[in-house]
């Protein structure tokens, strides 16, 4: 699609989305690092946002696009068959918009933990509880086109765009 010409990534290969928001460096070097070695042949996507030294060390590795902050997420997403997120609330709701099915790296406990079940609930994500299972996890999803077009299509259903509109509401009824 256009998203994917404009980010000069080819339409006959699936995208995975890495996005770096809350990982350490360490972390994200390693786990860019095991996610080059799925043998099945797909697209990575790094974005590291103001972290350069992140980006220098992921770029280097073979077949990897690696972005530093951008202004254009949503391109990213739309061109994205999977995106590799912590569970946080903006990056969430952005990918439910896309309907982009997601994998949640390792939830913090709280708000994260509860985003991350709300999502599995609903089929929109699925969890890999850190490094050592993530590239597992995305190369079983690779494999499966039919369980990522199910997580595709749980997406817009588990999103809630008049959230805001609802409590506001809900909060005025109360107040009068």
């Amino acid at each position: 699609g256009a998203a994917r010409r404009a980010l000069k990534l080819r339409d006959d290969l699936p995208v995975v989305l890495f996005m770096s928001g809350g990982f350490g460096v360490g972390d994200m070097g390693t786990a860019v690092e095991r996610l080059t070695r799925i043998p099945r042949p797909y697209q990575l996507v790094v974005v590291c946002g103001r972290n350069e030294a992140l980006r220098k060390k992921v770029s280097r590795f073979k077949g990897v696009q690696a972005h530093g902050f951008v202004k254009n997420v949503q391109d990213f997403m739309e061109a994205s068959d999977l995106v590799i997120t912590k569970a946080g609330g903006l990056t969430v709701s952005e990918c439910l918009a896309k309907a982009a099915p997601m994998v949640i790296y390792a939830p913090i406990p709280g708000q994260e933990e509860r985003n991350c079940d709300y999502l599995l609930e609903k089929g929109a994500a699925i969890k890999a509880k850190g490094l050592e299972v993530l590239d597992y996890k995305v190369a079983e999803l690779l494999a499966e086109p039919e369980k990522l077009a199910a997580m595709k299509k749980a997406a817009p259903d588990a999103a809630r765009p008049f959230a805001a509109r609802d409590v506001l509401r809900c909060v005025l009824e109360e107040t009068t």
